[in-house]
């Protein structure tokens, strides 16, 4: 498996992951208050 594969492979995952947040999160702030709670909370 070529490098140029592997990348068209993780930015399809990453794509399908933020639009499956998208439709949760409506408001990008919303995700950035969310993900420093997460990360606080490590």
């Amino acid at each position: 498996m070529n490098v140029q594969g592997m990348t068209k492979i993780y930015a399809n995952m990453v794509l399908k992951c933020l639009s499956n947040i998208g439709i949760r999160y409506n408001n990008l702030s919303e995700l950035i208050e969310e993900l420093r709670q997460f990360r606080a909370a490590e």
